[in-house]
């Protein structure tokens, strides 16, 4: 890199793969979740809690948001700014 704004691009660029693939990950985890097999499963709600966990701290340090205004955001339906 040769400067700042390539390497930023080139992180923006990693970050933006990170989300996708998290998503991809998180819509595979949904559908193990959903069979009737797993109606009881509560391990896979503790796997979604510690995701979320992990996800605030990025977010916050990025908005700028106290995680007690994220999570006033998420209950009151999740919409961002």
């Amino acid at each position: 890199m040769n400067n700042a704004r390539d390497a930023y691009l080139e992180r923006s660029r990693r970050v933006a793969s990170l989300l996708a693939w998290l998503d991809c990950e998180l819509a595979r985890h949904e559908a193990r979740a959903m069979k009737p097999e797993n109606v009881k499963d509560w391990g896979m709600v503790g796997d979604l809690g510690h995701v979320e966990e992990e996800l605030k701290g990025p977010l916050c340090f990025l908005s700028g948001m106290s995680e007690a205004e994220l999570d006033q955001a998420l209950n009151d339906g999740g919409d961002h700014v």
